[in-house]
């Protein structure tokens, strides 16, 4: 709270710190986390750039001295609450995906196995219509008795 209500603007010193500061640490640390959330899922990546894009707007007022310190902090508490939302969101919307992704394959599943059942059914028709008949015949004088199988 203390740092949300101070109206102090940094000092020359304070924005080249500043400068070094994102530079050297914010940097590095922003590309580990868009890397990390990427391997996760493209759209959690996409809420962090966008985040990021916001925060470095506010950081460059920041530097430049023309946003107090507590007004960038207040900015950094509604940016958190804002990318916490960002990543439900699309932890939501990737669920929703999931499932629908999965409801298509379990119909494709289904639909070939009705296909596999259906053609073994077909190949036993087939096989009972063109299976050998064999015939045997035995005569006595004149008359043949004959049974097929």
């Amino acid at each position: 709270m203390t740092l949300q209500t101070n109206q102090s603007k940094p000092t020359p010193t304070e924005s080249a710190v500043l400068l070094k500061l994102y530079d050297n640490y914010v940097l590095p640390c922003r590309k580990i986390a868009l890397d990390g959330a990427a391997r996760v899922n493209s759209a959690f990546s996409v809420v962090l750039a966008c985040t990021y894009a916001e925060s470095d707007v506010e950081y460059a007022r920041l530097v430049r001295r023309e946003e107090s310190w507590g007004e960038f902090a207040q900015g950094s508490v509604r940016r958190r609450a804002d990318l916490r939302q960002a990543l439900q969101a699309a932890q939501s919307h990737i669920n929703r995906d999931l499932g629908q992704s999965h409801a298509y394959e379990m119909q494709q599943r289904q639909a070939a196995a009705k296909a596999l059942s259906d053609m073994a059914y077909q190949q036993q028709v087939i096989a009972a219509m063109n299976r050998p008949i064999t015939t045997n015949c035995t005569r006595i004088g004149y008359a043949i008795n004959c049974s097929s199988y």
